[in-house]
């Protein structure tokens, strides 16, 4: 493997493959750390998740993952999260804790 001048990277197989210089890739590092930041919360809202649509937990996972960079995320931020559960799970903890209980007082 040889890189030249031109940023291009020459394999074993006659194979070159051009490398971004230095700036566009700092300057794609906010754009990728997006992407990863969206990965890691649909991965923890999956498992938070007391269910999911269409497909199985870990098919999901495997999507969010192995899916074409972000649209996996989309895709389960769109079609597998159950938007039911988002309100139950917010108003849950309000209500059965010690301050939503009048008689306690």
């Amino acid at each position: 493997m040889d890189l030249n001048r031109a940023g291009t990277l020459a394999l074993a197989a006659g194979i070159s493959l051009h490398v971004p210089s230095g700036r566009t890739l700092l300057a794609l590092l906010p754009l990728f750390a997006l992407l990863v930041g969206l990965v890691v919360y649909c991965l923890i809202d999956l498992v938070r998740a007391p269910s999911v649509r269409y497909l199985p937990k870990p098919v999901w996972a495997l999507v969010i993952v192995i899916g074409s960079a972000p649209f996996g995320a989309i895709a389960y931020l769109v079609l597998g999260r159950n938007r039911n559960d988002d309100r139950t799970r917010s108003a849950t903890p309000a209500e059965s804790g010690p301050r939503g209980d009048r008689a306690a007082v």
